[in-house]
């Protein structure tokens, strides 16, 4: 049930440096640091790493993070910009966030989607619940506590809108 003073804060900008290009890479894997307004991921240079093993870490400096397999995620450049929002008096008995993306899309891979709600949450549960970009409805696509370092994650072939419920 939906409170009917429902209250969107957007969450401000974090701390990290807001470098486009590439931060580290190894035989492992590629980290990138984009802006959570400019995150246009381009194929050219996830084609230089087809047929290799490279995981791309994109992280936008607001507490939201993408991870990928560079063979699984081809044929498009594709659009990370998202924001994150505090949701004030969304749902009795959980803090709430919603991560807006700029342009939904459905990938012909799958796309790890990583989200900070913050170190206080560690230990509780959380309900990850991602928009249908067909139907427009919210499907429930992953439950599990928040980690140690503040954590939710969910694994999906969608870059959509998201809500995280985190149980009080």
């Amino acid at each position: 049930r939906v409170a009917q003073t429902t209250k969107f804060n957007t969450i401000a900008d974090g701390n990290v440096p807001l470098a486009s290009g590439i931060l580290e890479e190894n035989e492992n894997f590629v980290s990138i640091a984009f802006s959570e307004k400019n995150a246009l991921l381009h194929q050219a240079l996830l084609s230089k790493y087809y047929g290799k093993v490279h995981t791309f870490m994109a992280h936008l400096g607001n507490g939201i993070g993408f991870s990928m397999d560079a063979n699984a995620i081809s044929g498009k450049d594709v659009d990370l910009s998202a924001t994150l929002q505090i949701v004030e008096q969304f749902a009795e008995g959980f803090d709430s966030f919603k991560m807006n993306t700029q342009q939904k899309t459905v990938l012909n891979g799958e796309i790890g989607i990583h989200v900070n709600v913050g170190v206080q949450y560690a230990g509780l549960q959380a309900y990850l619940f991602q928009k249908n970009i067909t139907t427009g409805l919210y499907e429930l696509k992953n439950t599990m506590p928040v980690n140690a370092i503040g954590n939710v994650a969910v694994m999906t072939n969608t870059v959509a809108d998201m809500y995280i419920l985190i149980a009080k």
